[in-house]
Formats: structure tokens, C-alpha cells, sequence
């Protein structure tokens, strides 16, 4: 029996702690999609407004957005007094007295920016039911006192069996103990033995076990991998900020020039931390299957040419834009998509100099649309080349010595276009160029 109360107490106590982290993350994930087109469409009409609410009201998300001045664009929150003169400041944390007053209602903020500079922010609320997590924990208490009670009645199957024979019951018994300490070893039996399949049983067993908590120890490595790298990660930019912050306010940048330098510094640092943090949000949605998909069939031609002007004239003009698709229709997510092509437009960019020429080219063979992304810029190392799209894989660094990636960009990109069913593949060659290739199919 206390083998079973500490199962049931394990999984009750396990669970009561990360009630609120998990609808925290839920929220997170939940209403990711809206914020993107909050984002995307900033500074908002009308017409944006109500596609924003529309998309929130299909995850049952309450919105309020406020500008920097305190101005409500918009606000359907039952909990958020509008009439409030500290708004701003009061509204976006979920503290302890707002967790009081609106249980089961969870909020999360995030910033809107709009020329790099923050213009406003979006508070996401969802109401989440706890029964929830309740009916989770009774499930996995029904669950271990079930596991328990299969491990007495082995226990007991076992002792009946070979009451006859006392050196078999000593040994499945020492075998049981080592299981219940950790110690994962096989039992050996000899070919005569009466009871061969009870110990090849048992030998199955252990060898399920063992696989099982290998599993996890390699899970728990690449999680304590992952946390290590996002600390080491984020530190660097984060350092480089505070020093150049430092170096304003002691007014060692004593000059106007100096002053924007170190200002166009931080700024640049700010927009890697930016991507950094947003590439570690879309893995997480990624390995928990959380990625949301808004698919639609659409014009192909309109909407990738749509995408490649979009972001010439926000990058670099002299790219050269080839857009040889006829009408034809896809189904796609076209805000995903476009995560797709910017992500590896922006590779190019980083893989290039200014005088290097980069193409943005879409086509059609047979039944599939074509992009490619071509660029004559150094090129990526032959070795690099099967690994470029595995999690965390860094090849050779940019020429650009400030540009620090994390080996998650294409990783995540292959994923996207491999849930529209279709392939990315990559050709190069160093100090000739690269070209990675989109294809999705037609409907």
C-alpha cells in the first residue's frame, strides 16, 4: 500500500505545480497566431480589427490593445477596466490579485513594434477550465494504482509458481529488487529449467525498461542541451546591449556620432535577440505540435508575388524578382509561408555582400509551384551541406563576423513546408552560391 500512496501522492503533487505554467504556455501558443497579424498589419484599420477579432474568437481569446499613450484600439476583456487612469501599467501582468478575482482567467502581454521601436501592446486572456488538470491527475492516480496493483498481483503469481522451488523464487525475487532500486540486468536460466518462459519473461521486461529509461535520460540531455544553449545564447547579445547602455550613461559616447553608433549598435543587438527568442518560441511550438495552421486555396502567383515585393522593398531593393507562375491555386498558410521565404531570404542576405546578386524566383513544373532563393554569395561547405536542416547544426559562420545563428531557422522551415506536403531542398557551392528550392504541390 505505500507503494501506491507515494505513486498517487507523485503524480497529484507533480501535476498541482505546473497548473498555472501550463495554460500560461497554452495561452502563449494559442494566441500566437493572432499576435503575428497584429504585427503583421500594424498600425491597425478597420478592416484588420475584424479579421484580428474573428481569428481570436475561434480559440476563445479575449484581446485589448493600448498604445504607449494609453489610447484603447480595442478591448473585449471582461476583467481590464478601460475607464482605468493607470491602464497601461495596471493591465498587463496577471498578479497575484488578479489571479484572486478572475480565477481561472490567464493573461499574457506582448509588445507591438513598429519601426523598431515599440508602439503598443496586445493582452491576450482565455478562460481554462481546472477540471482539467483535475480530471489529468485522477486519470494518471486511476492509472499508477493500476500499475500497482498489476505489481502485486506479479508478485504474488510469482511467489504461487515457484513455491516448489525455492533457488527460483530467491532469484525472481532479487530480480523484482534490483528493478524496484533501479538495477536494470537480465536473469540468466538454464535450458533445462522448468520455468524457461517465465524467466525469458523477465529478461523482456528489463530489456523494455531499459530502452524506456534510455529514452528519457536522451530526452533529458536534449532538454538541458536546449536550456543551456538558450542561456549562452541570449547572453551574448544581451551582454553587448548592457555594455554599449553602460557606455551612454557614464558618457563615454560623448559626441553625437559616437552616440549613433552605439545607438544603431544596440538597436541591431535588440533585433537579434528579437529573432533569437521568436525562433525559440516556433521550436517549442514545433516539438510540441502546437504549430497552428491556417490553410486556405488561394492564387499562387498573387500571393508568393505579394510576399517577394514585400520584402524587396522592405530589404534590399536591387533583388531581382522573377515571378513566372500562370494562374494556378494552392492551399497553403500564406502567414507561414511567408515566415519560410523571409527566414531563408534572410539567410542570403547574411551570406552576401552587397554587390552579390540575390533572385527571388517562382515557377511552375508539372503539378507542383516552385520558389527558389538564389543568391552568388559564398556558399555553404559540402560537409555542411546533408546537415543544414537538422536542430541546432551550425556550419561554417557568415562573413559578416557579428551574425550569430542557433541552428534552429531552417530546421523549423523544413517542418513548415513538410505540413503543406511539400519538399525544400538546397544546392551550392562555396564562393559560387546558394540555392534552396520550395516545392509545394498544386490542388
Amino acid at each position: 500500500m505505500l507503494l501506491g500512496s507515494l505513486l498517487i501522492l507523485f503524480f497529484y503533487t507533480n501535476n498541482s505545480e505546473v497548473e498555472n505554467s501550463n495554460h500560461i504556455n497554452d495561452l502563449r501558443l494559442d494566441s500566437n497566431q493572432v499576435y503575428e497579424t497584429i504585427c503583421e498589419f500594424w498600425p491597425l484599420i478597420d478592416e484588420n480589427i475584424d479579421n484580428i477579432i474573428e481569428k481570436a474568437k475561434l480559440d476563445d481569446i479575449y484581446l485589448t490593445i493600448i498604445t504607449l499613450d494609453e489610447t484603447i484600439i480595442y478591448s473585449n476583456s471582461h476583467t481590464i477596466n478601460i475607464s482605468n487612469d493607470n491602464i497601461l501599467l495596471d493591465s498587463l501582468y496577471m498578479d497575484n490579485s488578479y489571479i484572486i478575482n478572475n480565477k481561472d482567467i490567464f493573461k499574457i502581454s506582448q509588445p507591438i513594434y513598429h519601426n523598431n521601436q515599440v508602439a503598443a501592446f496586445v493582452i491576450f486572456e482565455k478562460v481554462y477550465d481546472s477540471t482539467d488538470i483535475e480530471n489529468t491527475v485522477s486519470k494518471q492516480i486511476i492509472i499508477g494504482m493500476i500499475f500497482f496493483v498489476i505489481f502485486v498481483l506479479i508478485l504474488m503469481a510469482g511467489f504461487l509458481l515457484f513455491s516448489k522451488n525455492k533457488k527460483d523464487v530467491i532469484i525472481i525475487e532479487k530480480g523484482l529488487r534490483d528493478i524496484s532500486k533501479g538495477i536494470l540486468k537480465p536473469i540468466s536460466v538454464t535450458k533445462d529449467n522448468d520455468y524457461k518462459q517465465v524467466y525469458i519473461a523477465f529478461n523482456n521486461l528489463v530489456e523494455e525498461l531499459t530502452y524506456i529509461m534510455k529514452q528519457q535520460q536522451s530526452y533529458e540531455g536534449q532538454r538541458k542541451s536546449f536550456l543551456t544553449m538558450i542561456s549562452h545564447e541570449l547572453k551574448t547579445p544581451i551582454a553587448t546591449i548592457n555594455a554599449y547602455v553602460e557606455g551612454l550613461v557614464s558618457g563615454v559616447a560623448n559626441d553625437e556620432e559616437t552616440k549613433k553608433k552605439y545607438l544603431l549598435i544596440i538597436s541591431d543587438k535588440i533585433q537579434q535577440l528579437t529573432k533569437q527568442v521568436e525562433d525559440f518560441f516556433n521550436y517549442a511550438q514545433d516539438e510540441a505540435n502546437r504549430f497552428k495552421y491556417n490553410f486556405e486555396e488561394c492564387y499562387a502567383d498573387e500571393v508568393i508575388g505579394k510576399i517577394f515585393s514585400s520584402l524587396v522593398n522592405n530589404l534590399r531593393p536591387s533583388t531581382e524578382i522573377e515571378n513566372l507562375l500562370p494562374k494556378c491555386i494552392f492551399n497553403v498558410d500564406k502567414i507561414r509561408l511567408e515566415q519560410v521565404i523571409m527566414n531563408l531570404y534572410n539567410n542570403s542576405l547574411k551570406h552576401t555582400t552587397k554587390d552579390d546578386s540575390i533572385v527571388l524566383r517562382t515557377y511552375r513544373e508539372d503539378n507542383e509551384v516552385v520558389i527558389e532563393i538564389e543568391d552568388k554569395g559564398e556558399g555553404i561547405n559540402p560537409k555542411d551541406l546533408p546537415y543544414i536542416f537538422d536542430y541546432y547544426y551550425q556550419g561554417q559562420t557568415s562573413k559578416k563576423s557579428d551574425y550569430e545563428g542557433i541552428g534552429l531557422g531552417l530546421a523549423i522551415c523544413k517542418n513548415i513546408i513538410n505540413s503543406h506536403k511539400g519538399k525544400i531542398k538546397v544546392k551550392s557551392k562555396i564562393g559560387k552560391g546558394t540555392t534552396m528550392y520550395i516545392k509545394i504541390p498544386l490542388v
